[in-house]
């Protein structure tokens, strides 16, 4: 097993290893030498290679990505488990990752925001992650905002029921936001939503906008190679041992990036024998008890759909859409809850077959479906659905609940915590009242049986100054293992009040420019 040598190796290269590869890369020296940095980027799915082109996409890629989900977005190599009711009951959800180069910067909804002020005030006040103050926040959202392309849509573009929603909260004195989108030259293919790939290119991300920085600084990119762990050796990272290819390979860097996300990282640095002693028992080379826990799950979405006299949407997808912020206290950091709307979306049959208000199953089912196929019955079936649409809600840092995951990825959250219940209460409240103020004739309640959302998930090696409550410092350096740095959603404390994408880019774009003043520089 030969070696090879680096300056730097970043684990992972979604949304923010991407990035930070291709900073440190680009703006980074080797403090010795001042010589250009030999970086390599390790990730465990395939490179499908070119230069991005908003708006027309690459051959390789727009053969690729067709639309289907399961293509590259679900992986069944790892499993989340979820115990809604204790572990005397789990369900096991496939854990979503992106395995490509650009994991899940190519796969994201690219609906987001960068964080708002009261974001960084939580990170920086809550577990004192010094420095992570709004100023200098400031300097790394705008990049991320430029080149993300992130922008709200015009009034024109949004739905009927969009601007009926964001009118009736104006009228009850609600905080609301619009979401804004992370695309450039979209060509409205309706395709890419949800978590399905762009062809195009028009969904921007860590890859697309940051791919041609990390090219042209020389970066090697080492696809196809599954992580088995980081080596550690006297409470020091001195190399990634990976598979690619059914070969085993080392390569050796004195300072190694850990970008895999809030459920991959911890379970790498579970299997590399570093985490919490009661879980790894004989196997710990270091110990630390807050590895894979404390994570923040953003418990929900709790869904109220309302039925209107009037259609709310044509049916035809359009992105973009408001926010209501709630704060349940004076506190404006913690405990807020968040109240999205969303139209009905007339896109294939098979989402259709889900909504909220079809016949569950049966012959009344297959009548609906009947309808929906034929375009001569379609305009029932049209007018039922249009003239709905739902609020989502979820709630933001919630102070009694906390996830954790195991080196497996079997992950267990209280989403039924009883602490939630008087938050869910008000939040439902206020949800009910805006689509009165709508002209809701009805409206009806579910909620998600899992209880939380896997994909916004943070602080499973959060960032703080006290060792006792974080895993790394506030510089994202581990505070146990020399040379080790971990840069992803999971060192962020908690999650953003809205988004997922934008806010973990924006700590990444945060990171890349401490890591370099810190290391990478003469």
């Amino acid at each position: 097993m030969a070696d090879e040598n680096y300056d730097v190796i970043v684990v992972g290269s979604g949304m923010a290893g991407f990035l930070v590869a291709a900073r440190i890369a680009e703006k980074g020296v080797n403090p010795r030498t001042g010589e250009p940095l030999k970086l390599a980027l390790v990730e465990r799915g395939p490179y499908l290679a070119g230069t991005p082109r908003s708006g027309y996409g690459v051959p390789l890629r727009r053969k690729m990505f067709t639309h289907i989900t399961r293509e590259f977005h679900e992986n069944g190599r790892y499993q989340m488990q979820y115990y809604p009711d204790g572990p005397d009951g789990p369900n096991v959800y496939p854990h979503s990752a992106g395995s490509v180069v650009g994991g899940g910067s190519l796969h994201w909804r690219a609906m987001t925001r960068v964080p708002r002020e009261m974001d960084y005030r939580a990170w920086s006040e809550v577990h004192d992650a010094t420095g992570w103050t709004p100023e200098n926040f400031r300097e790394p959202a705008a990049e991320v905002a430029e080149m993300f392309n992130i922008h709200s849509r015009p009034d024109e573009m949004l739905p009927r029921g969009d601007l009926l929603y964001r009118d009736a909260a104006n009228r009850m004195g609600l905080s609301v936001v619009d979401s804004q989108v992370a695309k450039k030259n979209c060509i409205m293919c309706w395709g890419c939503e949800g978590s399905n790939f762009c062809k195009y290119d028009s969904r921007m991300g860590s890859f697309v906008a940051y791919l041609p920085i990390l090219e042209k600084a020389g970066a090697s990119i080492i696809p196809n190679a599954e992580v088995q762990k980081i080596e550690i050796e006297n409470a020091r990272a001195t190399g990634v041992i990976y598979n690619q290819m059914g070969t085993t390979k080392r390569i050796t860097a004195p300072k190694i990036i850990v970008s895999c996300g809030a459920f991959g990282t911890p379970m790498l640095l579970l299997r590399s024998g570093y985490g919490p002693r009661d879980l790894l028992g004989a196997s710990t080379l270091v110990e630390n008890p807050n590895i894979g826990r404390n994570i923040d799950g953003r418990p929900g979405p709790m869904v109220l759909t309302g039925k209107f006299s009037d259609p709310m949407t044509d049916g035809s997808y359009a992105d973009g859409g408001f926010y209501v912020i709630h704060d349940t206290a004076s506190d404006r950091k913690m405990e807020r809850f968040q109240l999205r709307w969303e139209p009905i979306v007339l896109g294939d049959p098979d989402r259709i077959a889900l909504n909220a208000l079809a016949p569950e199953f049966g012959r009344d089912h297959k009548e609906f479906m009947r309808q929906i196929s034929n375009p001569q019955l379609r305009t029932k079936a049209k007018t039922l659905l249009t003239t709905q649409g739902r609020i989502l809600i979820r709630l933001i840092r919630p102070r009694q609940v906390y996830g954790s995951v195991d080196d497996r990825g079997a992950w267990s959250y209280d989403a039924h915590h009883a602490s939630l219940a008087p938050l869910f209460k008000e939040a439902k409240e206020v949800g009910e009242s805006i689509m009165r103020e709508m002209g809701a004739k009805e409206i009806l309640e579910t909620r998600s049986p899992t209880g939380t959302s896997f994909n916004s998930n943070t602080g499973s090696c959060r960032a703080g100054s006290d060792r006792r409550n974080s895993v790394v410092n506030p510089h994202f350096e581990s505070h146990d293992v020399e040379n080790l740095l971990i840069v992803d959603a999971s060192a962020t404390p908690f999650g953003a009040t809205i988004g997922y994408g934008a806010p973990t880019a924006t700590v990444a774009a945060f990171a890349y420019r401490r890591i370099i003043e810190r290391h990478f520089s003469r």
